[in-house]
Protein backbone atom coordinates (compact mmCIF):
# COMPACT_ATOMS: atom_id res chain seq x y z
CA UNK A 1 0.00 0.00 0.00
CA UNK A 2 1.12 3.20 -0.91
CA UNK A 3 1.59 4.99 2.62
CA UNK A 4 1.34 8.65 1.46
CA UNK A 5 -2.22 8.01 -0.95
CA UNK A 6 -3.00 5.76 2.69
CA UNK A 7 -2.96 8.44 5.09
CA UNK A 8 -4.14 10.90 2.78
CA UNK A 9 -7.36 8.67 2.09
CA UNK A 10 -7.81 7.99 6.05
CA UNK A 11 -7.81 11.39 6.44
CA UNK A 12 -10.29 12.47 4.05
CA UNK A 13 -12.61 9.89 5.32
CA UNK A 14 -12.52 10.74 8.81
CA UNK A 15 -13.06 14.10 7.55
CA UNK A 16 -16.24 13.24 5.10
CA UNK A 17 -17.99 10.62 7.87
CA UNK A 18 -16.81 11.35 10.98
CA UNK A 19 -15.58 7.97 11.19
CA UNK A 20 -12.32 6.26 10.95
CA UNK A 21 -11.57 4.41 7.93
CA UNK A 22 -10.31 0.70 7.81
CA UNK A 23 -8.02 -0.90 5.05
CA UNK A 24 -11.80 -2.33 3.62
CA UNK A 25 -13.09 1.22 2.68
CA UNK A 26 -9.51 1.95 0.96
CA UNK A 27 -9.79 -1.42 -0.76
CA UNK A 28 -13.35 -0.81 -1.81
CA UNK A 29 -12.43 3.01 -2.88
CA UNK A 30 -9.99 1.30 -5.44
CA UNK A 31 -12.20 -1.28 -6.68
CA UNK A 32 -15.44 1.25 -7.62
CA UNK A 33 -12.69 3.23 -9.10
CA UNK A 34 -11.42 0.29 -11.23
CA UNK A 35 -14.66 -1.22 -12.53
CA UNK A 36 -15.33 1.88 -13.70
CA UNK A 37 -11.99 2.40 -15.67
CA UNK A 38 -12.17 -0.82 -17.39
CA UNK A 39 -15.88 -0.20 -18.37
CA UNK A 40 -14.79 3.06 -19.84
CA UNK A 41 -11.93 1.82 -21.64
CA UNK A 42 -14.76 -0.68 -23.51
CA UNK A 43 -17.18 1.99 -24.21
CA UNK A 44 -19.16 1.36 -21.44
CA UNK A 45 -20.14 -1.88 -22.36
CA UNK A 46 -20.24 -4.53 -20.06
CA UNK A 47 -18.85 -8.23 -20.74
CA UNK A 48 -16.59 -10.50 -19.52
CA UNK A 49 -14.00 -9.21 -21.75
CA UNK A 50 -12.70 -6.34 -19.84
CA UNK A 51 -10.53 -8.34 -17.80
CA UNK A 52 -9.26 -10.58 -20.17
CA UNK A 53 -7.72 -7.88 -21.97
CA UNK A 54 -4.25 -6.78 -20.78
CA UNK A 55 -4.50 -3.24 -18.73
CA UNK A 56 -3.43 -1.44 -15.72
CA UNK A 57 -5.11 1.11 -13.10
CA UNK A 58 -3.34 3.36 -10.87
CA UNK A 59 -5.32 3.87 -7.64
CA UNK A 60 -4.80 5.22 -4.59
CA UNK A 61 -3.61 1.42 -2.92
CA UNK A 62 -0.97 0.54 -5.87
CA UNK A 63 -1.06 -0.37 -9.33
CA UNK A 64 -3.18 -3.17 -10.50
CA UNK A 65 -2.74 -5.02 -13.33
CA UNK A 66 -5.54 -6.92 -15.03
CA UNK A 67 -5.25 -9.78 -17.50
CA UNK A 68 -6.73 -13.42 -18.62
CA UNK A 69 -9.25 -12.95 -16.40
CA UNK A 70 -6.57 -11.83 -12.94
CA UNK A 71 -6.43 -8.81 -11.34
CA UNK A 72 -3.16 -8.64 -9.52
CA UNK A 73 -1.99 -5.81 -7.56
CA UNK A 74 1.77 -4.01 -7.43
CA UNK A 75 2.74 -3.84 -3.54
CA UNK A 76 5.09 -1.26 -1.92
CA UNK A 77 7.13 -2.11 0.67
CA UNK A 78 8.55 -0.19 3.78
CA UNK A 79 11.18 -0.44 6.26
CA UNK A 80 11.74 1.11 9.32
CA UNK A 81 14.70 3.34 10.25
CA UNK A 82 15.22 5.99 12.69
CA UNK A 83 11.45 5.63 13.63
CA UNK A 84 10.17 6.62 10.41
CA UNK A 85 8.91 4.65 7.59
CA UNK A 86 11.20 4.37 4.42
CA UNK A 87 10.02 2.74 0.58
CA UNK A 88 12.10 0.29 -0.18
CA UNK A 89 10.22 -0.21 -3.89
Amino acid sequence: INKDNYELFMNDFKNAYGLDGDQLSFLSYDLIGLVYFLIYENDFKISKKIFYKKNKFKGKIGVFEISKNTITHQLNFYSIEDKKFKKIF
